[in-house]
């Protein structure tokens, strides 16, 4: 609670969490860090958790052009969904440019918000493309198969079927605009962490937060409204070899 109340501070933003660690040993020039959003409305439904997903493929499709210099000169980023409810945005390379480059982003995750700003053309190209990987998860690799089964038993992920985001995901086809009440709504109330670690002080990590958090527009939420992680705990030991419960029960 100690720590958590100091990273909150250390924010300086309301609704927000800085983890910070300076790299004192290794001295070079570089970044990294990771922006994490939890949102009540993430993970409420499954066109929620599609809409999500399906928006951050396009916006990041619409971008690369934008920044491909900066991925030659070794700045990298990344956008992804998880299965627990969160957006995750993710950042690295040399520190003195790398703040602008995750403004750039933010700036372009909000402005995509706007109607009529998603292009129909890469829309419906990312859209294909997610049904299609949707529809073969159950002839993917077997062991990205059994992770994704692990991750269902393990974490009590919701309990949103692949039947039901396919649908939901056909639901989504007619039109972009269709996305953004899902985004919109996360944006609008959430909780952030933000943990970076690298050639950066402390006041330069905050400035990095606020830059980010200021461009994508986000509101907050009370700890109460955010959905609840539980993990289950598995028992020790094996169940005789055979992999069943303790005690050799059916």
């Amino acid at each position: 609670a100690r720590e958590a109340a100091a990273a909150a501070a250390a924010a300086g933003v309301p609704h927000v969490a800085l983890w910070f660690k300076q790299d004192r040993k290794f001295l070079r020039p570089k970044l990294r860090v990771r922006v994490q959003i939890t949102a009540p409305s993430l993970a409420e439904s499954p066109h929620a958790v599609v809409a999500t997903r399906l928006y951050l493929r396009v916006v990041n499709d619409a971008l690369t052009e934008q920044l491909y210099p900066a991925g030659v000169a070794g700045l990298g980023y990344s956008l992804g969904a998880a299965r627990t409810g969160t957006l995750n945005l993710s950042f690295s390379g040399y520190n003195d440019k790398l703040p602008r480059v995750a403004e750039l982003i933010a700036e372009g995750l909000r402005a995509y918000l706007k109607k009529g700003a998603l292009d129909e053309r890469r829309f419906a190209d990312r859209w294909e493309k997610m049904m299609r990987a949707m529809k073969n998860y159950k002839v993917m690799a077997a062991a990205k198969l059994a992770d994704y089964i692990k991750d269902r038993c393990v974490l009590h992920l919701p309990p949103w079927s692949h039947p039901a985001k396919i649908s939901a995901l056909e639901s989504l086809r007619a039109s972009p605009a269709a996305l953004l009440p899902h985004v919109s709504a996360a944006l609008a109330r959430c909780s952030v962490q933000v943990f970076t670690h690298g050639n950066v002080v402390r006041g330069e990590a905050r400035d990095f937060t606020r830059g980010v958090v200021r461009r994508l527009g986000l509101g907050g939420c009370s700890a109460a409204e955010l959905p609840q992680r539980r993990m289950a705990r598995l028992p020790a030991g094996g169940g005789g070899g055979g992999g069943g419960p303790p005690g050799g029960a059916p």
